[in-house]
């Protein structure tokens, strides 16, 4: 299996942060669905759908910048607020925070990750990423939230 960390290394365009625009990893989108479901925001599901992330300068750390649809990637935005955060342990340990943000209108902004010792992120645990598998596919979401 390849890192998280390996595989952002691969998809930076000559290993350089922030150098595209692309869509988010499954890894990825599997951390923001469920930190959107501890949100109670359903509705940025289908921004996520289209959205292209750009990784963050943040010592690998995993941190992306969220391009929702409709906005250009030149257009000034704000950070509006942190609407859920989740918690785990790296591959060494090391306990990881991942944030989601939104700006100041309401759209995704970014999924800020901060490791304790600023450290690289090694991977995202295989056992994390199978529970939020689990928990989204048993959920069925409709227009007005959560079902």
């Amino acid at each position: 299996m390849i890192s998280i960390r390996d595989g952002f290394h691969r998809l930076w365009c000559g290993g350089r942060v922030g150098s595209y625009w692309r869509s988010p990893s499954a890894a990825e989108t599997s951390i923001i669905l469920e930190l959107i479901r501890r949100a109670s925001l359903p509705a940025l599901i289908s921004q996520l759908e289209v959205a292209r992330v750009q990784n963050m300068d943040d010592g690998q750390m995993g941190s992306l910048l969220v391009l929702p649809p409709g906005l250009s990637a030149d257009a000034t935005r704000r950070f509006g607020r942190e609407v859920a955060e989740l918690r785990f342990m790296d591959g060494d340990g090391v306990l990881i925070s991942a944030a989601l943000n939104v700006d100041s209108d309401g759209n995704l902004f970014e999924l800020d990750m901060f490791k304790g010792d600023g450290s690289p992120l090694i991977r995202i645990p295989d056992a994390l990423l199978v529970r939020l598998s689990i928990r989204l596919r048993a959920m069925e979401w409709c227009d007005d939230g959560p079902a």
